[in-house]
């Protein structure tokens, strides 16, 4: 059985906040080098040095690009399955609605120019059931540090 069929079968079974721990897809952080991970049941937030790119954790197609407020922007991908990534907080975005992405390019950048540090939100869903990434990506060959850990179940 494939990594999508099963998280769909337990966000089924489990509800909306059903965590899947398989890696076998190979899904990627969508940072390169050291960063500082803040856990939570929306996500990941993923701090780095100075600006950064964003990478695509997995081959998908862009489904949405939106602008926030704060002139920030998010940019939701489609893997197929069910399976959404969500990258959030974003400076500048480098890939289009309906565009199809390979894994690991460029979809966008976080931080600017002269910053000492850079934010990313990262969430994984299928369907609406919220998948911790951190327990999906295979952090052995990225140095990241995890400061807090909130269950979904405490809220």
């Amino acid at each position: 059985m494939s990594f999508h069929r099963a998280a769909m079968i337990i966000a089924v079974l489990f509800g909306t906040s059903a965590c899947v721990s398989a890696s076998s897809d190979n899904y990627a952080l969508p940072l390169n080098g050291a960063v500082k991970a803040s856990v939570s049941s929306d996500g990941v937030t993923l701090e780095a040095k100075g600006p950064k790119r964003v990478l695509a954790s997995m081959t998908g197609k862009v489904i949405s690009v939106k602008k926030a407020k704060d002139g920030t922007r998010t940019l939701v991908m489609d893997h197929g399955g069910g399976m959404r990534t969500v990258y959030a907080q974003l400076s500048h975005v480098s890939a289009a609605r309906g565009e199809d992405v390979r894994r690991g390019r460029t979809i966008g950048w976080i931080g600017e120019k002269g910053s000492d540090a850079s934010e990313l939100r990262f969430a994984m869903k299928v369907g609406e059931a919220k998948i911790a990434p951190l327990e999906v990506i295979d952090t052995k060959k990225v140095k990241v540090t995890i400061e807090e850990i909130a269950l979904a179940s405490a809220q």
